[in-house]
């Protein structure tokens, strides 16, 4: 038994650790109303569904104290209590909670009386609406009399009961106001209660004006022959032309479910009687409701003989909507002879669908009325979908007016499938010319191949209009199958217009090819044989490709053609960019230098490259830019970049005059988040360089944008981010190499002094700086930082020469790879980046993303313990793998040592060497903390070190931020135990933020009672206006009261620090100390809040974030044991 019962123990404890809002609520009655409202609104029915029940335990107090908090419109913001009073008016209308409801309607009512303002007591009486029953009636009708408050408590009484309500408007008539009265008579029509007609005609005869038409309405919904002797009476003093008649169709619809006979009498009599078009048109609809087919299309087709467009327009539209069968009207539109009616009946036939009477549409086809035609054209197609092809082609043969070339084109997009495809080129030759080019559009745009034999034999027709459009299809139809065919035609033609259209048909093709390579290979040897090549530089250029750009470029080499520069120039890919350095760097002719340069620039823009390989193409070419103009090119395409090494090179331009404006610009929008992203730059070097650039912002924004800055400096996370290994002058902070790792650490001190002596005297021999670069000379050891690294991420470009070979050295260990990819007897060509080294681990990179020797390269490195992430100019070529220790395979890599530059034998250069350190234990530790013994809780990358709700709790920015997914309450907490301790954060609320700091709590429970908990809160919110002193922000909460006044205004940051030394506890926020007591001592006659807090005796636990469903934020946590 005693085993069984430690089973059960353990499996609800379980429950509780899954689900802590099992466990016992603790939270005073004010604070369980804040934390329920500070949740509202909310989108989520399901979470709205579970604050409704939670409201409802709050019973009629709480019920009663969410009420008293709303207020008049301009008085304060009572969002969330209004949502909350609505919702659950609503959730209990639609759910089985009988008792919640009686309830719930007497906290209204209640609610309703001691509102003293007229929206507040109109807000009261909506809700009954949905809460009410007949308990409401009694205390509602004293507001009748009330013009505010009439219309909504007229529209809740009906909507309890129609009846009473009737009884309750009856009574009120007489003594009522000239507004009231009108309310009470729509709302006596809205009883659908007869007995009161004959006051309703009273009231309408001695009214006029708008109660003559309130009353009209009303009457309009009460079936009655007073009702209708009236109306008809009312109708008949003004023909049948107005309001009056208009109410006595309103009638005849009720009537007819009953009387249906004497329904349609009514609207018969009206419309015989009405000149007004509208109210004809609405005796039509009434009679066209109450009639059962055939009758029903009888009498609209009958209709038809009217002479006013609009009714009959509204005669198709009635016809439309009820289906009407399509037969009768094929038999009036046979018996028609007016040209306006037959194109409506053709039109309703289209709509109606029925593929039966499609063999009465054709012959309308030839009719000598242009709009009868086009309908007809168009309703064939929809009836008669591929049928109608033929008929169609004979339509645009036989007719050659614009519309009808227009409709002709139109109903064969609709009717013509892939099947009629062949009957369609078939008679292609045989139709005229204007219906050769709605066929050729049909052509076009259905994209079929089928069609290319056709539209290339009149491409190449002779010149006029098919051929144009023919020239204009070609693209959209041709396929790999018929390049030989087009480069066949190209080879023959002279003419500019001609060549752009076959041109692109040769790219299209050339694209749908699975074999590409192939297909361009066959459009080189048709260039090659053709005496007029030239021609096929744009098509080289709309092709793309590597291959294809050397074939241009051959041609521009020999004669510098105007065309071959035009079609490097709008090269559709990035391959154009090396012959496009080219001819900036070579011999040309300076006007085509200046088009090209722009031309690069705009290349690299548009190009599907990573941003880092797009930075080292725009530094390329910013080295041959020949004046300001284009260095400012170069600079606004730097600024749609999104990294480190882009704001460094544009902030190389703030301190020349004329350039200073576009660099400040490129680094904001680099370092701010782009429109969708949550993140930009951040660090020492960013912050700097954002400070500067904002004094160099000019132009018509610029206040604009300095504010953008502004608000991203206060917003930035904090931490040094990437500092600088070179300073681009000399060799500071480098020293040379004196051994491996395990050698190095068997040295004696003065052995290592003197090698080291040695080694950098050597250094300055093979390593050098020129021009901004570390250049080695292929001669020597190793390049090493004299600091060492741990976890890191490291930026550096690198430059190799012919058969290159060299390095990245991590923790003194080799080797991030470099060299030269053509070195294929060494292995090289899987490319620069892998963890050459590595035996058991992947060494080799995922792709091959070197640039070409002698060309700049980007590696983005980032190691974290033994793992090693690599990018290569953008691309991913190491993916977090092991880098094993080389110099002894049996121990993992070490945890510390220098970065290395390798030598090794031949020339290189490296250039913007920075280096991010990752430190989870020091964390935006300032020095003092760290000489101190503070540690880092958070890394500000992940949630590594704590448990509990990693749902709600997430990491963004360098913070945690709980975002509470359906009102979760879930709590995060530390992996390790705290006895004694000084905690510091900084944290930032939301408006009516509600969370808490758990200390020495355990993982079950609720914190506040079986550990500690200080308060997180908002107190500032109205929601939270009657808490008690012990629930105050910095409150040891039910215990230790906090002073007020110290939180700084919602939505900045405050910092709070938390000394728990034995039973002392002390709290200062924002420097101020708000508490300062003695648990032990404060507890000794019982706890403020009257409950029993055991967790007071631990005297260790976790430390946590007692979530209550509120959104905060957290940075910079840290913690010193005591």
């Amino acid at each position: 038994m005693n085993q069984f019962r430690n089973i059960i123990c353990l499996l609800f404890l379980a429950v509780l650790i899954i689900n802590p809002a099992i466990a016992q609520d603790n939270r005073t009655f004010e604070t369980r109303i804040a934390d329920l409202l500070v949740q509202m609104p909310v989108d989520d029915a399901e979470h709205r569904d579970r604050l409704m029940e939670e409201m409802l335990t709050l019973e009629k107090e709480g019920m009663t104290d969410i009420c008293d908090r709303i207020t008049p419109p301009g008085d304060g913001d009572d969002t969330r209590a209004r949502f909350a009073v609505g919702s659950l008016s609503k959730y209990l209308s639609q759910s089985d909670h009988e008792s919640d409801q009686q309830l719930w309607e007497g906290v209204l009512l209640d609610a309703l009386e001691k509102a003293q303002n007229k929206d507040v007591k109109a807000f009261f009486i909506r809700n009954l609406e949905f809460a009410g029953t007949d308990k409401s009636l009694e205390r509602l009708a004293v507001y009748i009399d009330n013009a505010d408050l009439v219309a909504p408590v007229i529209k809740t009484i009906l909507l309890i009961d129609k009846k009473v309500a009737a009884e309750i408007f009856s009574e009120k008539l007489p003594d009522a106001s000239e507004d009231v009265a009108g309310m009470l008579i729509k709302g006596l029509g809205n009883s659908g209660d007869k007995a009161y007609v004959p006051q309703i005609v009273e009231y309408a005869e001695d009214a006029n004006g708008e109660g003559q038409l309130v009353a009209w309405e009303a009457l309009s919904k009460l079936p009655h022959p007073d009702a209708e002797k009236y109306l008809m009476k009312a109708a008949r003093s003004d023909d049948y032309n107005g309001p009056a008649a208009i109410a006595l169709l309103d009638y005849a619809k009720v009537v007819a479910e009953e009387y249906p006979s004497e329904a349609l009498s009514i609207a018969e009599k009206v419309q015989k009687k009405t000149g007004d078009l509208q109210v004809s048109i609405q005796a039509m609809l009434v009679q066209s409701a109450l009639l059962i087919e055939p009758a029903r299309t009888a009498f609209l087709v009958n209709q038809m003989e009217s002479s006013n467009t609009e009714y009959r327009g509204a005669i198709i539209q009635e016809a439309i909507r009820v289906k009407s069968p399509a037969s009768q009207w094929v038999d009036y539109l046979k018996e028609s002879d007016y040209p306006g009616k037959q194109a409506e009946v053709l039109y309703l036939l289209g709509k109606l669908g029925d593929n039966e009477v499609k063999s009465a549409i054709p012959q309308y086809l030839n009719s000598n009325n242009s709009d009868v035609r086009n309908e007809a054209a168009m309703t064939y197609a929809l009836l008669a979908k591929g049928q109608a092809v033929e008929p169609l082609l004979d339509y645009l043969e036989s007719q050659s007016g614009v519309a009808d070339q227009k409709a002709g084109l139109e109903a064969l997009l609709v009717a013509a499938s892939r099947d009629e495809l062949s009957l369609m080129t078939q008679r292609f030759s045989s139709l005229p010319a204007e219906a050769q080019v709605a066929v050729l559009k049909c052509f076009a745009a259905r994209g079929d191949a089928r069609a290319f034999d056709t539209v290339y034999k009149a491409a190449d027709s002779e010149e006029g209009q098919v051929r144009h459009e023919a020239l204009k299809t070609l693209k959209e139809v041709s396929e790999e199958q018929n390049l030989r065919a087009l480069l066949k035609l190209f080879n023959r033609i002279t003419k500019k217009e001609v060549i752009n259209s076959v041109g692109e048909a040769i790219v299209a093709a050339v694209e749908s090819a699975p074999d590409k390579v192939a297909a361009v290979q066959l459009v080189y040897q048709a260039a090659s044989s053709d005496d007029e090549s030239e021609k096929y530089l744009s098509v080289f250029s709309g092709i793309g490709g590597r291959e294809s750009v050397d074939a241009v470029w051959q041609d521009y080499s020999k004669n510098s053609s105007q065309t071959s520069l035009e079609a490097l120039i709008n090269w559709n890919d990035h391959y154009a960019t090396t012959v496009l350095h080219h001819v900036i760097t070579g011999d040309f002719p300076l006007s085509h230098k200046s088009k090209v340069f722009y031309g690069y620039v705009n290349m690299v823009d548009d190009a599907n490259l990573p941003d880092d390989q797009k930075l080292l193409l725009l530094r390329k070419v910013m080295a041959e830019a020949q004046d300001d103009d284009q260095k400012a090119a170069v600079l606004e395409a730097a600024g749609d970049l999104d990294t480190f090494l882009a704001f460094v090179f544009a902030r190389k331009f703030l301190d020349e005059e004329n350039l200073a404006d576009y660099a400040a610009n490129a680094m904001a929008n680099i370092a701010m988040p782009a429109p969708g992203k949550d993140t930009g730059l951040s660090g020492d070097l960013i912050e700097e360089g954002l400070r500067e650039a904002k004094e160099k912002i000019t132009g018509q924004d610029a206040q604009y944008l300095k504010i953008d800055i502004d608000n991203y400096l206060k917003e930035m996370p904090e931490g040094t981010g990437y500092v600088s290994l070179f300073n681009g002058k000399d060799l500071s902070g480098w020293q040379g190499f004196v051994a491996n790792p395990i050698k190095k650490a068997q040295l004696s001190e003065s052995e290592l002094e003197n090698l080291q002596e040695k080694a950098n005297e050597e250094m300055h021999e093979t390593w050098s700086v020129q021009d901004g670069k570390i250049v080695f000379n292929g001669k020597g050891a190793n390049l090493c930082t004299v600091e060492e690294y741990g976890d890191f991420e490291m930026i550096v470009d690198w430059r190799i020469t012919k058969d290159g070979d060299s390095g990245i050295y991590l923790r003194g260990t080799p080797q991030v790879q470099v060299w030269d990819t053509s070195r294929v007897e060494v292995g090289a060509q899987v490319g620069s980046g892998g963890l050459y080294n590595n035996q058991k681990h992947e060494s080799d990179p995922l792709v091959v993303a070197d640039n070409p020797v002698g060309d700049w390269n980007t590696f983005r490195i980032k190691m974290v313990g033994e793992k090693v992430t690599v990018y290569l100019n953008g691309q991913l070529v190491v993916d977090n793998v092991v880098m094993e220790n080389y110099w002894d395979r049996s121990m993992p890599i070490f945890p510390e040592g220098p970065v290395e530059l390798q030598a090794h034998g031949t020339n290189l250069a490296f250039r913007d060497i920075y280096v991010k350190e990752i430190d989870s234990s020091a964390h935006n530790l300032t020095e003092e903390e760290q000489e101190k013994g503070f540690v880092a809780l958070f890394n500000g990358s992940d949630l590594s070190g704590w448990q509990g709700n990693k749902t709600d709790y997430l990491v963004e920015k360098g913070q945690i931020v709980v975002k509470p997914q359906g009102g979760g309450h879930g709590n995060l907490f530390t992996e390790e135990e705290y006895d004694n301790f000084i905690y510091r954060f900084e944290f930032k609320l939301t408006p009516g933020a509600n969370n808490g700091l758990g200390i020495r709590a355990p993982l079950v429970g609720d914190a506040a009672y079986v550990g500690m908990e200080l308060q997180i809160l908002d107190n500032t919110a109205p929601v939270y206006a009657n808490l008690k002193p012990y629930q105050y922000h910095g409150s040891v909460y039910g215990v230790i009261p906090a002073k007020r006044g110290y939180l700084k205004p919602v939505g900045e940051w405050n910092s709070q620090e938390v000394i728990v030394d034995g039973t002392h506890v002390k709290v200062i926020l924002n420097d101020q100390v708000i508490l300062d007591g003695d648990i032990e001592k404060a507890s000794e006659n019982g706890t403020l809040d009257g409950k029993d807090h055991p967790g007071l005796d631990r005297m260790s636990g976790h430390i946590g974030f007692l979530g209550h469903g509120s959104v905060v934020y957290f940075r910079n946590i840290r913690i010193k044991k005591l």
